[in-house]
């Protein structure tokens, strides 16, 4: 099975600066369930991004 992913948002400039302090962060959880008759297999994605109170925290 192959699953593609693809979402889209407008970009906003932003200074080097301002990109260090954002985090994207990918959360996955995978279940797979086999039976005598069937399989089942689901995955859940959670894409999200963070921002920083601090550099210490990336």
């Amino acid at each position: 099975m192959v699953v593609n992913v693809k979402a889209n948002r407008p970009v906003r400039f932003k200074a080097g600066s301002d990109l260090s302090s954002k985090v994207n962060r990918v959360g996955v959880d995978v279940v797979e369930e086999i039976n005598e008759d069937r399989e089942v297999f689901e995955i859940s994605l959670k894409i999200s991004s963070e921002s920083c109170e601090n550099e210490s925290e990336i």
